[in-house]
């Protein structure tokens, strides 16, 4: 579960994590909140809440709505603009937010102020399988509206750079895997091994070399997601299969 938290002395509005075996008892993640306003001036500098979240090929991709104190109204007590953005993540915990952040906001064309404002705000979302595109609702101040989007990949694979700076071989393998990615200042990763359901079954830690030999025979056969990142950000992925 995400879900909106609030700090009471900031007003900041961010992301939590809750995890639960039942759906009734539920544990607060301790890392929370798991995805967090930006710096000052930026365009979710103090709310940023409401996420939607599915999981399709072994990424979770995230909807939410923010909000800058630059477009509050100390007149009506609102803001003027709201956003709509987007984050994926590997684990459900580490995200990263999609560079062209907000995806659309509520002057977005075609604007109609009596539909729109107040909004885009609490998004939900699914993947609609049989037409292959998403679909959206979410609330303005005068109902809900809907859009839908192309299945474009707009998270991960649109980022070229992520697939294109890691190599794994070979693939299929049964044994080891040779990881190799650019390096050439030697900066510090880490590599972190997911399987099709999100969990870390491998994390590896101070990398400074461009080259990794990773032993995969104690994992079960299947597919994994091998995830390079460095102190800041996930800076490439790649699929491998064990077999």
């Amino acid at each position: 579960m995400w879900y909106n938290g609030v700090d009471t002395a900031t007003w900041k509005l961010q992301i939590g994590l809750a995890t639960s075996s039942d759906g009734i008892l539920w544990t607060r993640h301790a890392a929370n909140p798991v995805v967090t306003v930006g710096n000052w001036g930026d365009y979710d500098d103090i709310w940023l809440g409401t996420p939607a979240v599915i999981r399709k090929s072994g990424i979770y991709e995230m909807w939410y709505s923010s909000a800058s104190t630059q477009s509050y109204n100390v007149v009506t007590e609102k803001f003027d603009t709201v956003g709509l953005c987007f984050a994926y993540s590997t684990d459900g915990i580490n995200w990263t937010k999609h560079a062209n952040n907000p995806l659309f906001n509520t002057y977005t064309a075609p604007y109609d102020s009596v539909i729109d404002d107040g909004g885009p705000w609490a998004a939900d979302v699914i993947y609609d399988i049989n037409n292959d595109e998403y679909k959206m609702w979410f609330e303005t101040f005068n109902g809900f509206s809907l859009a839908t989007a192309p299945n474009i990949n707009i998270g991960i694979e649109s980022k070229q750079e992520l697939n294109n700076n890691l190599t794994a071989y070979p693939n299929p393998s049964s044994s080891i895997v040779t990881i190799e990615f650019d390096n050439p200042t030697h900066e510090k990763h880490t590599i972190n091994i997911y399987n099709y359901i999100g969990e870390c079954v491998k994390s590896i830690n101070n990398i400074y070399s461009n080259k990794l030999v990773v032993k995969m025979e104690n994992l079960s056969d299947g597919m994994y997601f091998i995830e390079l990142r460095n102190n800041q950000e996930i800076i490439a992925i790649e699929k491998i299969i064990k077999n």
